[in-house]
């Protein structure tokens, strides 16, 4: 999977993967469903934590993250606090297949 490229178009639902040594490209429809990014409504408060160098004035942001059901999956968020602006997300399938993108 390190020598594919997938691509995903939601306004056509359609994933391209590439296979990057034999250049075959593969047609299909997403395995995850689409997840819009930020705080789902319903999700529960996690935990919170300091990224950078706390104490220190501008070196550091506070982030919130959170937990949720989406679609019968698991989904994380990371958000910052108080901006809410996305710092990284996670994804658990029922089929057990995890992505996490930052």
């Amino acid at each position: 999977m390190a020598n594919t490229w997938i691509i995903t178009c939601l306004l056509q639902n359609l994933e391209y993967r590439v296979d990057l040594h034999t250049r075959k490209c593969n047609v299909t429809q997403p395995k995850e469903p689409f997840r819009p990014i930020g705080v789902p409504p319903g999700a529960t408060y996690l935990f919170e934590g300091v990224i950078g160098a706390a104490g220190m004035p501008g070196q550091a942001v506070t982030v919130a993250t959170f937990g949720a059901q989406f679609e019968g999956n698991d989904f994380e968020v990371t958000v910052t606090y108080p901006d809410c602006f996305p710092v990284n997300h996670a994804f658990k399938g029922k089929d057990g297949h995890e992505s996490d993108t930052m």
